[in-house]
């Protein structure tokens, strides 16, 4: 990572998830974020942050965002090594 982002812990687990391989989906206007548990989705707010912090980012760029859909997200190379080197509170001693 090119700079210091301190991210929570909800945050970190998410990374930690899209990383193995759970599906998150982020609304076209870039709001609202859902994690895809197979029978439903729940919310995620951590995924916009996420987003505008530039550890996630869409799986198909290329493709025009209708703003009330939801579309695919995957980590860039910033959010695989943020998932990798994050500690959460507890794993810092906190």
């Amino acid at each position: 990572m090119s700079r210091q982002i301190r991210l929570t812990d909800a945050q970190i687990y998410t990374l930690r998830r899209i990383k193995s391989g759970t599906r998150y989906f982020m609304r076209g206007d870039m709001k609202k974020g859902e994690q895809d548990k197979v029978s439903h989705r729940v919310n995620c707010p951590s995924l916009p942050v996420l987003f505008r912090e530039g550890l996630v980012d869409w799986r198909y760029p290329n493709r025009n965002k209708n703003p009330g859909l939801h579309y695919s997200v995957e980590l860039t190379p910033d959010g695989v090594s943020a998932a990798i080197a994050a500690q959460t509170r507890k794993e810092r001693g906190l």
